[in-house]
């Protein structure tokens, strides 16, 4: 999965987990959907967890006024690395 694992908790939850992905599966969907849901995405800078505002947003109104969205969420870098992967 493009941008997996994303944080340092991620990498180390992976390792400490022992696990080493063995297959790959590729999802499709319409380049519009997948750029709307990337452009949903938060970061809470406190404490580095990940939010969808549209489908995981925090339940805690303080978190939600201080995330932020990630630069690598932008349209023009999203299409940039949908290029990547499909030229």
């Amino acid at each position: 999965m493009d941008g997996f694992p994303q944080t340092e908790a991620q990498i180390n939850l992976l390792k400490s987990l022992k696990v080493r992905p063995s297959l790959v599966c590729m999802f499709e969907q319409p380049e519009t959907e997948s750029i709307r849901r990337l452009q949903a995405r938060r970061i809470d800078p406190e404490t580095g967890n990940l939010f969808n505002l549209e489908i995981a947003p925090p339940s805690n109104d303080k978190v939600t006024s201080r995330l932020s969205a990630m630069a690598e969420d932008k349209e023009d870098v999203i299409r940039a690395r949908m290029n990547h992967w499909t030229a």
